[in-house]
């Protein structure tokens, strides 16, 4: 369950709550035996939105724990496609593996997300076509004799990008939190070590044992 749905019945379960307590509110104030039924049905009224957010909840950390193994699963399947490109030239069973596990991945992202409803059409929208348009590029790519080495390096970079495309949608499914204590040089507005190691300014006896 998303995270709009999980808020959906959150609403669904005040109102409710809601509009109980101004009609019992009501019927008392006009004395009515109404109000009285409705204070012994109280409990009742209090379960069902018990029973309800109890439901929500539970599917809601079902589907998070869905959507961290996928991640699981389809990080690795990327970057052996990424890593693909560097091969010259990748074998055929280099090209077997990345394919098995990108499709892995396209199926395994199916049993997570249904397809996005499309007007005329029955089935439907696959959620996150860049993860085929990534097999494709793979397929484009080939291996052994066939492998386009003058494209690799730019199959690399629309990989990258369809991606990063995904990667950044895919994260607004999760619940997350900006960290307590973040480690970043940007945040203290200064180079790091690896930084001044690489521009040859660190020594061995500026670094810290």
């Amino acid at each position: 369950m998303s995270a709009k749905r999980l808020n959906i019945w959150i609403y669904m379960c005040v109102f409710w709550l809601l509009l109980y307590g101004a009609c019992y509110a009501y019927f008392a104030y006009c004395e009515s035996t109404v109000a009285e039924i409705l204070e012994t049905l109280l409990p009742v009224a209090l379960g069902i939105p018990a029973v309800v957010l109890a439901a929500g909840f539970s599917r809601r950390n079902s589907y998070l724990q869905a959507l961290r193994d996928l991640w699981q699963s389809l990080i690795p399947a990327v970057q052996s496609a990424i890593q693909y490109t560097h091969l010259t030239p990748p074998t055929r069973s280099d090209f077997v593996q990345t394919q098995t596990a990108l499709s892995s991945a396209i199926d395994e992202l199916r049993g997570v997300f249904k397809n996005v409803p499309q007007r005329g059409g029955a089935v439907g929208l696959y959620p996150y076509e860049d993860l085929k348009d990534i097999v494709k590029a793979i397929s484009w790519l080939g291996y052994e004799t066939n492998f386009r080495t003058a494209q690799a390096v730019e199959t690399r970079r629309c990989i990258t990008r369809a991606w990063q495309n995904m990667h950044h949608a895919m994260l607004g499914e999760f619940d997350r939190d900006v960290p307590i204590n973040p480690v970043s040089k940007y945040l203290e507005g200064e180079s790091s070590e690896i930084d001044d190691l690489i521009d040859g300014s660190v020594h061995d006896n500026d670094i810290e044992q």
